[in-house]
C-alpha cells in the first residue's frame, strides 16, 4: 500500500511507499516541537496521508516545515551511504519534489501573513470576487 501527501495548490498528490513514508516521517518527528505536530505525524504514518489543507494554517506551516526539512536530510542520509540501492536512489530522487512543494506552501503563507491581501487590492488589479473589473 501506498501513502499520499496532499500539498494544497498541487494538481497531483505526492505518493510513496509505507516504508518510505515511515522514514520521513521519524525523521519529521525529530524536527517538531509542539506534541500536536507529532500527533498529526502520528496519524499520518496510521492512516496512510497526510492532508494539510485539513491542518490551521499555523500548524500546516510548522509540518510542512518539518517535512520539508526531513525530506532534505533524507536524501542527504540516503545518498550518503557506502552502497546506494535502486529503491533508495528512486526515494532520493522524489524527496526534492515533495521538498519544494512544501517550503513553496510556507513561503506563500509567510507572504500572505505578511501581505494581507484586501479587496481594495485586488480591485486595483483588476479583479473582485473572481470577476474581471475596471479601476475608475
Amino acid at each position: 500500500m501506498g501513502v499520499v501527501v496532499v500539498v494544497p495548490g498541487q494538481a497531483e498528490p505526492w505518493m510513496v511507499s509505507n516504508r518510505a513514508f515511515a522514514m520521513l516521517v521519524d525523521v519529521a518527528t525529530e524536527l517538531v516541537e509542539d506534541p500536536a505536530d507529532e500527533d498529526v505525524m502520528a496519524g499520518a504514518a496510521a492512516n496512510h496521508g497526510l492532508f494539510l489543507d485539513s491542518l490551521d494554517q499555523p500548524q500546516r506551516n510548522r509540518v510542512a516545515a518539518a517535512l520539508a526539512n526531513a525530506a532534505a536530510q533524507l536524501r542527504s542520509r540516503l545518498l550518503g551511504q557506502r552502497q546506494v540501492d535502486g529503491w533508495s536512489l528512486s526515494l532520493a530522487s522524489s524527496l526534492p519534489v515533495l521538498e519544494m512543494w512544501l517550503e513553496g506552501l510556507v513561503e506563500e503563507a509567510e507572504e500572505a501573513t505578511a501581505h494581507p491581501r484586501t479587496s481594495h487590492d485586488r480591485a486595483e488589479r483588476g479583479y473582485l470576487s473572481g470577476t474581471l473589473c475596471r479601476s475608475a
